[in-house]
């Protein structure tokens, strides 16, 4: 049988109407689960009809719903953007780097500068370079053989002054001795240790000659000094003392400040020039120490 479709005019669809479908349908038990569909379906049709039924009787237009893409216009959407919020701003925060030196670049080479100058030139310099991703600090002094100058020093030890022509005597002296060629120039050299070993502070003398140098602190016998410069921060330095070196040092400041350093009292703390000079003697086990430190005069 060719299946037929009917239009139901829901406007003129009566309740007496809806009440004969389903008194046909109920007539077959066995299909009822199968018609349950039908009666629901009817049934809506039927709320759906009563319900246009009211809303034309007041009179109410229901015009139909746009799709949501058309009611946002270009202008809507300007609008929203300006009253949204900002996005934050996500910071680029990084963990901080801690340098052993500070302000360390990587195009940095090195740095030269005079630290002790005499009419014939130069006589000790600083050498600040770059070695293993590390600045270093390195005095630069006369080159000399050693034998000469311990040997004119020990022949000046103990005299308060170095008269010029003495001086040139005992050089002389050494030159033939150990078989250099004797000028003005090894006498400069000479001259240069004699006074930074008998009248100064030995090999820290010529970092006190630097005037970017903040502080220079000696950790024990065999170990190379430390400095802090104005410049380029901590530094370690190619300047190593023995024990007797530093002990003679911390002896030879107290014997300038007119103090007393003893086993009992192997401390000092005093001022030298536009220095503040610490130290301790070591006795026994104990390893003597000392900072020096530059003080506003």
């Amino acid at each position: 049988m060719p299946t037929k479709f009917i239009r139901i005019d829901t406007d003129k669809l009566e309740e007496g109407d809806m009440q004969k479908i389903l008194s046909i349908i109920n007539k077959d038990p066995q299909k009822e689960k199968q018609t349950l569909v039908g009666k629901r379906f009817l049934r809506a049709l039927m709320f759906a009809a009563e319900e246009r039924k009211r809303m034309k009787k007041l009179k109410v237009f229901l015009p139909p719903v746009k799709p949501f893409k058309e009611t946002i216009t270009p202008k809507t959407i300007e609008t929203i953007k300006k009253m949204s919020p900002p996005k934050p701003v996500e910071e680029n925060l990084t963990a901080p780097t801690i340098q052993k030196t500070s302000t360390i670049q990587k195009e940095f080479k090195e740095v030269k500068y005079p630290l002790l100058v005499s009419k014939q030139g130069v006589l000790a310099s600083a050498l600040i370079q770059k070695e293993q991703d590390q600045l270093t600090y390195t005095v630069i002094e006369p080159q000399i053989d050693k034998k000469i100058t311990e040997y004119v020093i020990k022949k000046l030890r103990g005299k308060k002054e170095f008269p010029e022509d003495l001086l040139t005597k005992i050089v002389q002296k050494a030159a033939k001795k150990f078989k250099q060629v004797y000028n003005e120039e090894l006498k400069n050299k000479v001259r240069y240790y004699v006074y930074r070993d008998l009248k100064n502070f030995g090999k820290v003398d010529p970092l006190m000659h630097d005037h970017n140098i903040i502080n220079i602190t000696s950790n024990g016998k065999d170990k190379p000094l430390e400095i802090q410069h104005k410049t380029f921060g901590k530094l370690q330095t190619n300047i190593i003392l023995t024990e007797k070196e530093i002990q003679d040092l911390i002896n030879k400041v107290a014997e300038k400040t007119k103090i007393k350093v003893t086993k009992d009292n192997p401390t000092i703390n005093t001022r030298l020039m536009s220095f503040r000079f610490q130290g301790t003697l070591g006795f026994g086990k104990v390893e003597s120490k000392f900072i020096i430190k530059k003080e506003d005069s």
